[in-house]
């Protein structure tokens, strides 16, 4: 996830065998419904970049990684990098680039189950983070069952659930 106007810096670790040599390394985008897109070729020797990107797109030496400057949500897509070696053997890996969306709208219920639970949610955002509190301070791990993604509060055991609890979202 980027965030727009920020740089996006995609890094692969290009393994060869001792015997082989690259010959080109390729960096590719698609986005859902649209064509492949190449950004940007490099052969040993000279560097290919797509007019549209000439002048936001940069490269290492190895071609392994890509800095795409002032990054907006047109750049989003699914990113490829393909290394050819000399024998034309290729491998390659995808990434998923998306534009940051920041949290908001975060609000607290209770569920009715038994126990009962607290319940957090976001209205947007990427990748969401809870914490939760009782009074300002940490919940106690011991006093009280969080599910695996942080979203839920219940009471361990008996215990009511009683006081001040505050669901924060990052």
């Amino acid at each position: 996830n980027v965030i727009p106007g920020q740089d996006l810096v995609l890094e692969a670790q290009i393994d060869t065998e001792p015997s082989e040599s690259v010959y080109m390394v390729s960096w590719e985008r698609r986005q859902p419904g649209d064509s492949l897109l190449q950004i940007a070729k490099l052969f040993w020797g000279p560097t290919e970049t797509l007019k549209t990107f000439s002048e936001r797109v940069a490269l290492t030496d190895s071609g392994a990684t890509l800095w795409l400057r002032n990054f907006s949500s047109a750049d989003s897509g699914l990113y490829g990098i393909i290394v050819t070696a000399e024998d034309g053997t290729e491998r390659s890996a995808q990434a998923t680039v998306s534009e940051y969306e920041p949290i908001s709208s975060v609000s607290v219920s209770m569920a009715a189950d038994s126990p009962p639970a607290l319940l957090c949610a976001v209205g947007r955002g990427t990748a969401p983070v809870f914490q939760w509190l009782q009074a300002g301070v940490p919940v106690s791990p011991g006093r009280y069952l969080l599910s695996a993604d942080g979203r839920s509060l219940a009471p361990a055991g008996l215990a009511p659930l009683c006081g001040l609890f505050t669901c924060q979202a990052h």
